[in-house]
């Protein structure tokens, strides 16, 4: 190829052709006066990604902006340089280019669904590129409830031990709520109450004061429309 000199005549000898052997053109010319020829290789081309996290983010939350930028095969070199992130038009943030990645740290600005990209700006050898969008969902602040513990169950849990020794009989039980309840130990001869107790985890001594005397007994407990009934044994 030869180009023109601005005068009516021919130039220095210029051609295009694959210097360095990575299949892109280099610009070549022939140094006029001068056994030497110029030679401008081609900028090889860069491919960059965007990943946003987490995604979905609340409102005014912590932010991480990850870009990745690689050089596709043939093509060779280390990107270097910055990058550049944007939210639609509005520019966010830059950050270096470190180990082929940049990252932004930042506070979700604007609720909604946002479109962000990025932009590696070219460091003299390698052409500079832009992501694919990004949506990135922004919601009103997350914030995190702490389960309640479940309320306990309503249950008699038994004698302990059963069958029971030496007259004394202990008998633990659980009451969800602080609604009076009555506890009842039954046998042939009839019935023992214990008073009103509140919620939670009870154990109650049914010999306090007295001996129970050997023989098969009832527990049954109420409380409201809940009533449960177990089996206990004495034995001398």
């Amino acid at each position: 190829m030869l180009l023109g000199d601005g005068a009516g005549g021919f130039g220095a000898k210029t051609d295009f052709a694959t210097v360095n052997g990575d299949g892109r053109p280099d610009l070549a010319v022939a140094n006029c006066g001068a056994d030497s020829v110029s030679v401008l290789l081609g900028f090889v081309p860069t491919r960059t990604t965007l990943a946003g996290s987490p995604n979905p983010v609340g409102l005014e939350s912590p932010l991480t902006l990850t870009a990745t930028v690689s050089v596709p095969a043939p093509g060779y070199g280390t990107p270097a340089d910055s990058v550049r992130f944007f939210d639609g038009m509005t520019l966010l943030g830059t950050s270096p280019v470190n180990g082929g990645a940049a990252v932004l740290v930042l506070l979700s600005p604007h609720l909604g669904e946002r479109s962000l990209t990025e932009v590696y700006k070219d460091d003299g050898k390698l052409f500079g590129s832009i992501s694919a969008v990004q949506t990135l969902h922004v919601v009103e602040r997350i914030v995190a409830v702490p389960e309640r513990a479940a309320p306990p169950a309503f249950a008699p849990n038994g004698v302990r031990p059963n069958p029971a020794l030496g007259g004394r009989m202990m008998v633990h039980f659980t009451l969800p709520t602080g609604e009076p309840a009555k506890l009842e130990l039954i046998d042939v001869a009839g019935r023992r109450a214990v008073g009103s107790l509140g919620a939670g985890r009870h154990a109650v001594d049914l010999a306090a004061g007295c001996r129970v005397p050997p023989g098969l007994y009832l527990l049954r407990l109420t409380q409201g429309t809940n009533t449960r009934v177990v089996r206990a044994a004495m034995l001398d």
